[in-house]
């Protein structure tokens, strides 16, 4: 009975160790249908906020994308039309236990590696049927055409060992594939041959992850980390008459009626001259006035020649 207890408070004692050792994700980012397939072959319907653990299956339909925000950090995008098995993820960092395997049977998934592994250790690889990748810590690309058998490994950054599989899933060869390369191959092929990738067709790349909202995750990290404004800088609206900071620091304004930027100096100087031309008006008004008064009480002027007299 002793025994018993004691081999069970062992169990209890190491099963939080063993729990969090085991890694899962989170669904951040979903477009289309989506579905995951535990290791018993039960298949669900993936939504955002759901979570999937080591053992899943990862299957995307036409048209439709998903993106996993792993535990300890590390992104995996996984685009239409493809299959990707979480063959393991142990993530310890208090044992310094990080090792992530990854399957690609068809389709395409993109990497992006936070943590950084030794390939000794701690080793991070994604598998086709005819590749295997392994990095230390970089942004890469892992495809497989299940027709052709042709798989595409592509950096974005930093370096990528890619060793090619021979009929046992041995690797037979190591090709580096530094930032911005690609290679292709399948297992007839005879040397596979790392190729630079032309600028346009890194920016169409970028671009159509842009609108699938595979968007740059660093910029997404900066975006949140972006520190609160000094409180002697100025918010976009002054509370002086809703003028705008640069407009206020440039000495500038808006007309509201034409629309016209105009300088505030020579709007001050336009209304002193109205102002004074109006008191030059009046003043003359008023002048002009006092004039008429004094014509009309003013009596009429007397005759000084004497009066002409006729001669008898």
């Amino acid at each position: 009975m002793k025994k018993s207890v004691k081999n069970l408070f062992l169990i209890i004692l190491f099963l939080p160790t063993f729990i969090f050792a085991k890694g899962y994700g989170i669904v951040t980012l979903l477009k289309g249908h989506s579905e995951v397939q535990t290791s018993d072959g039960k298949k669900t319907e993936l939504k955002k906020g759901d979570k999937v653990f080591e053992s899943d299956t990862v299957i995307t339909a036409d048209k439709s994308i998903v993106r996993i925000v792993m535990v300890d950090t590390n992104i995996i995008d996984v685009y239409p039309n493809s299959k990707l098995l979480i063959k393991e993820y142990i993530y310890n960092p208090k044992e310094n236990q990080k090792n992530v395997r990854l399957e690609v049977s068809e389709g395409r998934i993109k990497s992006t590696v936070k943590q950084k592994y030794d390939n000794e250790i701690n080793k991070y690889n994604v598998k086709t049927p005819v590749v295997v990748a392994g990095v230390r810590g970089t942004i890469f690309t892992t495809e497989h055409e299940k027709k052709s058998g042709e798989s595409r490994i592509t950096t974005h950054e930093g370096n990528v060992m890619v060793g090619r599989l021979d009929a046992n899933d041995q690797v037979k060869e190591f090709l580096s594939v530094k930032a911005n390369q690609t290679v292709q191959m399948d297992r007839q092929t005879a040397k596979p041959e790392v190729k630079d990738i032309p600028k346009p067709d890194v920016e169409k790349q970028k671009n159509d992850d842009q609108k699938n909202g595979f968007v740059n995750v660093e910029k997404e990290r900066e975006k949140k980390e972006e520190k609160p404004p000094k409180l002697e800088e100025k918010s976009p609206r002054s509370d002086e008459g809703g003028v705008k900071s640069d407009e206020k620091k440039s000495g500038t304004k808006k007309d509201k009626d034409s629309g016209e930027i105009k300088d505030d100096k020579k709007s001050e100087v336009t209304e002193e001259l109205k102002k004074k031309r109006r008191q030059d008006e009046e003043h003359r008004r008023h002048d002009d006035n006092k004039k008429k008064e004094i014509e009309v009480i003013q009596p009429s002027p007397i005759s000084t020649t004497p009066p002409n007299t006729e001669t008898q």
